[in-house]
């Protein structure tokens, strides 16, 4: 799957999983290099629920001596993750 591919994907998840559209947000919107946590007002709750479909979806699981927000600040930065520790 290409990277441009992937960002939509990822893109569609949050959205989906997060209720954006409550916020009047659409999957256009979570640009790859936004800052999730500044630009969308998402808080602690919503991270940890993109951590847990990361795990659902991709297999994503980062080791706990690793885990930092800053790994989840961008669908860019997901993108990492998901090349580095999901399910090949």
């Amino acid at each position: 799957m290409s990277q441009t591919d992937l960002a939509r994907e990822l893109a569609e998840l949050i959205h989906e999983r997060l209720f954006l559209h409550r916020k009047g947000l659409t999957v256009e919107d979570l640009k790859p290099e936004a800052d999730l946590m500044d630009a969308f007002n998402i808080d602690s709750v919503e991270l940890f629920e993109i951590v847990v479909a990361l795990d659902e979806e991709y297999g994503v699981a980062v080791p706990e001596e690793e885990f930092s927000i800053e790994l989840y600040r961008s669908i860019n930065a997901i993108i990492e993750l998901v090349d580095k520790y999901g399910d090949s």
